[in-house]
């Protein structure tokens, strides 16, 4: 190709097709590898301050750790100070004249007195006072040093200061000189219990009250088997209430009760009448978790009701009653509107703490059997009655009573109530044995009060009372009446047996408690007593209780197997006092 033809077609390019000269290229790089400067050095500045705040962040919880383990010092070691020996030397220290010498920290014009005295031993962070950490305990491989000071222009108004201080060599910034934190906190403990000398503050002198009142909720427990029903187990429940008071530096008290109730398990499941109406009032004056510091409940009517499984005539039920009345009272300071115990009991007005609660059981509750599938014309059986005892509700009631010149005491109360009570009747469509009602039976009711009082100059010993309402049993002519903790009804026997011809059928009925079931008891217990002062002392009484087997035989083979469970439960109350701490 001649010269002349390719300068043609280098003239026929367009301008825009020509590439870069080499001072455009010079200009680019030097413009780019200013920008990546410009980012290294920031990123530089970046990392490095990322690097100082991880080192404040550490030596913030070196001070912090430096402080908390002095707060755990004992208080005396915070009221003695640092060795005066050990003052000279710190730039932080300044000696300030006088006779005897003042120290002031940093300045003498406005600095607090640092607090010093001459027998100070070895302890942590205060003496000596100020040291380095260098080497293998260094955190994030820089070393640092600290000082602690503690300072208290007036002891007897002002509390006492702790200052920390940390210093360390930055590796961040080698040449920075201001690498410090400083922690400070005030300390005071008011005279008190527990001694200054080995605890890290003193607490006030006040003893400890513990009362517990306790009436549990009684149980009829039916287990076994009803020819034609899928059966297994039902129960009756009786009304219950508890009351609990604690008061030392602050007091905390709770009460409660809870409605009857009926409940039957069959292959339908479980199915429970009554015991949807309770109520729980609590009251306090911790001022780390304030809540009120009076509560009352509104008296409320039980729902009540029946469960039964059934097929055709033949059935088993549960009642219980509507009607049950409740209400529980706290108070924190009980008098005024914040009325303790509940009504109509003598009101508490001395402004000291108190819980009640009540509950009255509204009507009868009970168990019945019919058999009218199995023999026409058997008729009904009451397997258990409990009834109410009228204007008699359960009680429980704890309160703190003062003692001029005296820690005072703490007093609780139990009360308990059945009406008239039958265990095992015989079916309506039989003749029962002469004067026959029920193979156990409490025909008038049964009561009991159980107290106790712990704390100084106590005025009773705790007691059982005296139950009242005797069990009878049946004895095979006629009835067994026993005081309701007598040791004879501990393992009594008794039996009952109905033969007759019903319906052209042969049936045999036998109810019979079972050999070793029967129990009652009552028990008073104190730890220690000295005279008036009873530390811990409780008191209970175990209701009468029974296991029934009830059996009936249709011409030789037996279609009804039942056990009835009579557990009343055991009504107690429970004091405890703890004396102060010794003063340190």
């Amino acid at each position: 190709m001649t010269r002349a033809i390719m300068r043609r077609r280098l003239r026929a390019l367009s301008h825009d097709e020509r590439g870069f000269t080499i001072l455009e290229t010079v200009i680019a790089i030097t413009v780019i590898f200013a920008s990546l400067v410009a980012l290294a050095y920031t990123a530089t500045i970046g990392f490095k301050s990322i690097a100082y705040a991880r080192e404040r962040v550490t030596f913030d919880g070196v001070a912090d750790r430096i402080m908390e383990e002095i707060r755990g010092q004992a208080y005396t070691k915070i009221q003695t100070g640092l060795l005066t020996s050990d003052l000279t030397g710190d730039p932080n220290i300044i000696n300030c004249g006088g006779t005897p010498v003042v120290y002031r920290f940093e300045t003498c014009a406005t600095g607090e007195k640092i607090v010093s005295s001459g027998g100070v031993t070895a302890t942590p962070w205060i003496y000596p006072h100020s040291g380095a950490v260098v080497g293998a305990a260094v955190s994030n491989n820089v070393g640092y040093t600290w000082s602690t000071y503690i300072t208290n222009n007036d002891p007897a108004t002002q509390p006492y200061r702790v200052t920390v201080i940390v210093q360390w060599a930055s590796a961040a910034y080698p040449n920075k000189t201001n690498n410090v934190v400083r922690v400070q906190s005030l300390f005071a403990s008011p005279a008190g219990c527990v001694s200054s000398s080995t605890h890290p503050f003193a607490a006030p002198c006040q003893p400890f009250f513990y009362g517990l009142a306790q009436v549990p909720a009684g149980r009829v427990a039916v287990t076994g088997t009803v020819q034609g029903l899928t059966f297994s187990t039902g129960y009756l429940q009786t009304t219950g209430t508890e009351s609990n008071l604690q008061n030392e530096q602050v007091t905390q008290g709770r009460a409660t009760f809870a409605e009857s109730l009926a409940s039957i398990t069959d292959g339908l499941g479980t199915r429970t009448e009554g015991g949807v109406v309770s109520g729980a009032q609590a009251a306090d004056s911790d001022p780390n978790a304030p809540g009120a510091t009076y509560g009352s409940t509104s008296e409320v009517a039980g729902t009540g009701g029946t469960v039964s499984s059934t097929s055709g005539s033949t059935s088993i039920t549960f009642t219980a009653p509507p009607g049950d009345t409740g209400i529980a009272d706290v108070a924190v300071a009980a008098g005024g509107a914040n009325v303790c115990p509940p009504p109509t009991d003598l009101a508490e007005t001395d402004a000291l703490p108190c819980a009640g609660g009540r509950m009255q059981q509204g009507g009868t509750l009970s168990s019945v059997l019919s058999l009218g599938s199995i023999v026409p014309g058997l008729g009904s059986a009451t397997l258990a009655s409990v009834a109410a005892a009228p204007s008699s509700p359960d009680k429980s009631f704890a309160d703190r009573e003062a003692v001029s010149g005296q820690d005072g005491r703490i007093e609780v109360t139990a009360t308990r109530n059945f009406g008239v009570m039958g265990i095992g009747a015989f079916p309506s469509g039989i003749t029962a044995p002469a004067g026959f009602t029920y193979l156990l039976r409490m025909p008038a009711g049964y009561q009991d009060t159980v107290t106790a009082q712990a704390g100084t100059t106590t005025t009773a010993a705790p007691s059982t009372g005296t139950p009242t309402g005797n069990v009878s049993y049946w004895n095979g002519a006629g009835y067994t009446s026993l005081g309701p903790t007598a040791a004879g009804l501990n393992n009594l026997t008794s039996v009952a047996t109905s033969v007759a011809t019903v319906s052209g059928r042969a049936v045999v009925v036998t109810i019979s408690v079972d050999p070793g079931s029967t129990a009652a008891q009552a028990g008073t217990h104190q730890t220690n007593p000295s005279g008036s002062l009873r530390p811990d002392v409780d008191a209970s009484v175990s209701a009468f209780s029974a296991t029934v087997h009830y059996v009936v035989t249709v011409d030789g083979i037996p279609t009804v197997d039942l056990e009835i469970a009579l557990q009343l439960g055991t009504v107690l109350t429970r004091g405890v006092y703890g004396t102060p701490p010794a003063s340190g």
